[in-house]
């Protein structure tokens, strides 16, 4: 998102304890200025960047879990946000898409609310305000949305994880804006991120889901008609929180990034074009890891990443400069350390491929690979 028009991508974050947004503008080579306060709303836990009045710049739209609402924040082209329009949600807003969901090529926005088990959709009028209130029925805690033509259709539908029902509701556009009743898919423990994306090169959406509890991301293949299969699990970092998508191998398919939470790191899977996923090596982020996006922020045509910190009060910028980690540092922190040896523990046992943490490549995690581990204990060469 460049919200002054500069060429740069500048990075804004949503403050649910201070109740506002950070701004932080990107003067180049992946440095920033230091953030300036905008106005959010009561318990701002989502920011979205689109541009809702139609003027060609990036607005901003922040779900306010505590204010049951959601804050309209218009830019004047210059990165200049004028004061918060309030439009009501559910109860507990906490994730958020905006699109055109009804095909009249203004955007609109869709709310997930904790509290209430719902989604909300309001309809955008192309000047930043929005009208109408449409409810529908979620899971138990819904706590992310994403949307995609899932069944093909030509409009988009909803897909929602639900964190305290443990199972994914699809919601299908009815061709107007309108949503069906939701059909529902399980998932992992704690199901925190949703991401659609076509996995086995059929040309349909599949379902990428991060779970927090069980450590892990569920794929669910989508059959043609935006019914989908059984979910296949992939072990991923402590505490997987948040999804973002990207092509990180150059094959122009996007592969996952996920932000997990306990082990404060980015797992990076590479989608194999097959419906499978390959775990890489995992790089070190802040505090309490939640959420994450993918740009080129240092101007050097490379995929970087930027993490917001729940824990830490702060960005992690992860630049893309190529750099290879050595055997055992799976963190990509340069340094072979505790983090790595928890790695390895956590993946005790028999394991198929890939397995990264197999570094001695007898079949299963054991103390030959804990070996290996302390072995290369300390700097990377």
């Amino acid at each position: 998102m460049d919200v002054d028009d500069d060429g740069d991508v500048d990075l804004v974050t949503a403050n649910q304890i201070d109740d506002d947004l950070s701004l932080l503008r990107n003067v180049g080579n992946g440095a920033f200025e230091p953030q300036v306060r905008l106005p959010g709303g009561d318990g701002s836990r989502v920011v979205v960047a689109v541009d809702v009045d139609d003027d060609g710049d990036p607005d901003l739209l922040a779900g306010n879990r505590e204010g049951d609402d959601v804050s309209v924040v218009l830019n004047d082209g210059l990165g200049n946000f004028t004061a918060a329009m309030r439009f009501a949600a559910g109860d507990g807003p906490v994730a958020m898409v905006a699109d055109d969901f009804d095909g009249d090529l203004v955007v609109d926005m869709a709310v997930t609310s904790s509290f209430d088990d719902s989604l909300t959709t309001r309809r955008g009028r192309g000047d930043g305000s929005f009208v109408g209130l449409g409810i529908a029925g979620t899971g138990d805690q819904p706590r992310s949305v994403a949307t995609g033509d899932v069944d093909d259709d030509g409009d988009l539908d909803m897909v929602v994880g639900n964190s305290w029902s443990d199972d994914i509701s699809v919601l299908l556009n009815t061709g107007t804006g309108g949503l069906a009743a939701e059909v529902r898919y399980d998932a992992g423990n704690n199901p925190h991120s949703v991401a659609l994306v076509d996995l086995n090169d059929d040309t349909f959406l599949d379902i990428t889901v991060a779970n927090r509890s069980d450590h892990d991301v569920s794929v669910l293949l989508n059959n043609g008609d935006g019914t989908f299969a059984a979910q296949t699990q992939y072990d991923g970092g402590f505490g997987a929180d948040a999804i973002a998508l990207a092509d990180f191998d150059g094959d122009l398919d996007d592969d996952l990034a996920v932000a997990n939470a306990i082990s404060d790191s980015v797992t990076i899977f590479l989608n194999e074009g097959d419906g499978t996923l390959t775990r890489l090596v995992d790089t070190g982020a802040g505090d309490g890891a939640t959420s994450l996006a993918v740009a080129d922020y240092d101007g050097d045509l490379d995929l970087d990443l930027a993490v917001a910190n729940f824990t830490s009060d702060d960005v992690s910028l992860i630049l893309d400069e190529c750099a290879e980690a050595c055997l055992g540092d799976f963190d990509g922190s340069g340094i072979v350390g505790f983090g790595d040896l928890l790695r390895i523990i956590g993946a005790w046992g028999p394991c198929g491929a890939p397995c990264p943490e197999d570094l001695s490549g007898n079949g299963q995690v054991d103390f030959a690979d804990i070996f290996i581990v302390i072995s290369a204990w300390g700097p990377c060469p």
